[in-house]
């Protein structure tokens, strides 16, 4: 398998690792998650991850790189589009942008 095998290894791994802490750590520090919005965003993710690959896969290097930079930019900007933030989390966001372009 080689190191594809060590890669997987190292998913699967973590992936229980994360399981086990968010289980133990929720039983004496419940916190509650949106899971219907970070579900959202990973099927989002997986979707436009399995279209640009499918998409770019026999193109240009330089067509592929404008393709896949017009996919993160819809990944950033799609959540908006989607309903999933509110308008709390919209004006959280907008305000750290005004921050961060802030002249000083």
């Amino acid at each position: 398998m080689g190191y594809r095998g060590a890669a997987w290894a190292t998913f699967w791994a973590y992936l229980v690792s994360a399981v086990i802490i968010y289980y133990y750590s929720q039983k004496f520090y419940p916190i509650r998650y949106e899971w219907k919005k970070i579900i959202s965003l990973g099927l989002i993710l997986v979707s436009v991850f399995l279209l640009i690959n499918i998409l770019t896969k026999n193109i240009e290097l330089q067509l592929r790189f404008i393709v896949r930079l017009f996919a993160l930019l819809f990944y950033i900007v799609a959540p908006f589009f989607f309903g999933i933030f509110g308008a709390k989390e919209k004006e959280f966001l907008f305000s750290l942008t005004k921050k961060a372009f802030r002249r000083k």
